[in-house]
């Protein structure tokens, strides 16, 4: 019980910085354009999942989105959901934006390699060890301070902060660093291949569709992800042992092209916004749900959910470290103005008590 209060804690605080993020959101209405209630439009949104992922209190999130487009806008707006990549493929997702192939992408960060820098570190590196309230107050500071200049081609209507990501593995159970070597771990990107490196495994990186076939044929050996992932994918079926700390965490976008955004009437990008903000808090709570269940179902299949003992936990957050500094040596590279996007961070950091 006192895990569960944890969560729910948790999800009320970053539903609370959330709120804050949006009223310094970098994707204010900017239109000038007036209200055409007899106009009707239709937006196409690109999922990369499918229709039965995302799934909060009994209804895909994007199809729920879409409804209540259509409602709020009194009817103006019609969206109509590609789900399963059926659009386009999702590394095509913002070509797809620029080009009007879809007007609202479905976005997972490290689905893009370097093109959303600072949010990539983020959410990709142990930085903030995966937690969504951490990784939220940094990017409300990011905003306010101008610095998220990776998004200025892009809004985001909807920030979608995952759980935090843990290791999960098949056969073997990992207390120390040492356990890791030889060990084949699936990886999201290049910051997490690199923390996988520096643990001492070897990063592997396998597409979605084939992740429940490689841990039951043991051509992966463990994944990092979240619980939520975990459960409605089922490889708690396929996975014997979770390590309770969060190594890295998550963030997905609902995200318009800046120029389609700001063609809108006025009225209509207040409408997304403000929708945007509610979606980001229904992701979360069900977020939650979905953990507790996937705990549930985890220790069900005879899967056993554990916590490094402390000094080994140390000696991980050590490695992470070096890691994380590693990383941070390229952000100034890729036009990031480093100095300043460390002050933020340190000073949240600074004032932050994971739980």
């Amino acid at each position: 019980m006192r895990g569960k209060l944890s969560v729910l804690k948790t999800s009320a605080a970053v539903c609370l910085i959330l709120m804050l993020f949006y009223n310094h959101s970098i994707a204010q209405p900017t239109s000038t354009g007036t209200p055409e209630p007899t106009k009707v439009m239709t937006l196409r949104l690109a999922d990369y999942d499918s229709a039965v992922a995302n799934v909060v209190y009994n209804e895909n999130l994007f199809q729920w989105w879409a409804k209540e487009v259509n409602k709020r806008t009194g009817g103006r707006i019609n969206v109509q959901v590609f789900h399963s990549e059926t659009l386009a493929k999702s590394p095509d997702f913002l070509n797809a934006l620029d080009t009007g192939i879809c007007d609202v992408a479905h976005v997972a960060i490290p689905g893009f390699p370097g093109r959303f820098p600072i949010s990539e570190f983020l959410i990709d590196t142990p930085v903030c060890f995966g937690d969504p309230k951490l990784i939220a107050r940094i990017l409300d500071k990011l905003v306010a301070g101008s610095l998220m200049k990776e998004f200025d081609a892009y809004v985001p209507t909807s920030y979608l902060f995952a759980g935090s990501m843990c290791l999960f593995t098949t056969k073997k159970k990992v207390s120390k660093l040492e356990d890791l070597k030889g060990l084949k771990i699936r990886v999201r990107g290049t910051p997490s291949s690199r923390l996988v490196e520096g643990l001492g495994a070897t990063p592997v990186t396998i597409g979605s569709a084939d992740l429940y076939t490689a841990l039951e044929r043991g051509t992966i050996d463990g994944i990092i992800t979240s619980i939520t992932y975990v459960e409605y994918t089922k490889l708690y079926e396929v996975t014997r042992y979770f390590i309770d700390h969060g190594f890295t965490g998550g963030l997905r976008l609902l995200a318009m092209s800046r120029n389609r955004f700001n063609s809108l009437p006025l009225d209509i990008q207040k409408i997304l916004m403000q929708l945007g903000q509610e979606t980001g808090t229904r992701y979360l709570e069900g977020s939650v749900i979905e953990g507790e269940k996937g705990r549930k179902a985890f220790k069900e299949h005879g899967g056993a959910i554990y916590k490094l003992d402390p000094a080994e936990w140390a000696r991980f957050m050590k490695v992470m470290d070096s890691v994380v500094d590693g990383l941070a040596g390229g952000l100034a590279a890729k036009g990031v103005p480093w100095p300043k996007v460390k002050e933020t961070i340190d000073a949240a950091k600074a004032s932050f008590k994971l739980d």
